[in-house]
């Protein structure tokens, strides 16, 4: 079995999301931004949810909250990210921090989501803990990842600093190791990838498209304090 080194991990998803950043919004977001009204509903936030949007990018999901009349925040560990998140939102908190560590009181919120963001962290395991912490008990945990066939994995040596290509059965074990889950759904997904971005072996998977990438979510909640 493959070891992967988390802090090889987290230094090159840092270093990427670093880049990204200024063209977020008119790249990656095509294929995250449909999901946010859907990934707020089935969390169940309403106006006065205290909710923490874990690994926010540029805000996407932080402001669909805030229109609800939910009292959001959100986290994420590239100040990059961060600045176009301020810039195109200042009216709103968001944190620079790790998923890993995060750096908020016992009980501090009643739903926590993360919109794609979860398959990024180095310790996902180490993530979910942390944000069950800062849950109240019976708080609300809404993720959405990709997902992949477990025939497909194999493939993805080439990809070796970007480890957490879950199945989806898998994506649902990994979340109840510390939650409860309620409810789980896979869709299949097609992605537009730019004919510049080809030559980059963390594209091709996308070129597959719906035959390899699909989109999971799960609802679990925090059962016990």
């Amino acid at each position: 079995m493959t070891v992967f080194d988390p802090e090889a991990v987290r230094a090159f998803e840092h270093a990427g999301w670093q880049q990204a950043a200024a063209e977020y919004d008119t790249t990656f977001a095509r294929a995250t931004a449909p999901f946010v009204e859907a990934l707020l509903d089935t969390a169940g936030v309403t106006a006065g949810t205290k909710v923490l949007d874990v690994c926010c990018g540029t805000g996407l999901v932080t402001a669909a909250a805030t229109v609800r009349g939910a009292r959001p925040i959100g986290l994420d560990f590239s100040s990059a990210m961060l600045k176009q998140a301020r810039q195109s939102h200042p009216e709103l908190q968001f944190d620079e921090g790790d998923a890993a560590a995060l750096p908020y009181a016992d009980g501090s919120f009643d739903a926590a989501v993360s919109n794609f963001g979860i398959h990024h962290v180095s310790r996902p395991d180490t993530a979910l803990a942390g944000t069950r912490r800062v849950l109240r008990p019976g708080g609300t945990l809404l993720l959405m990842v990709h997902t992949f066939p477990k025939w497909a994995r194999p493939f993805f040596w080439i990809d070796r600093l970007h480890p957490h290509h879950w199945t989806a059965p898998a994506f649902v074990r990994q979340a109840g190791n510390t939650f409860e889950v309620e409810r789980s759904e896979t869709v299949r997904r097609r992605f537009e990838v730019p004919v510049s971005k080809w030559i980059f072996p963390s594209s091709w998977k996308y070129l597959a498209g719906s035959l390899v990438v699909a989109s999971t979510y799960i609802r679990a909640r925090k059962i016990n304090s």
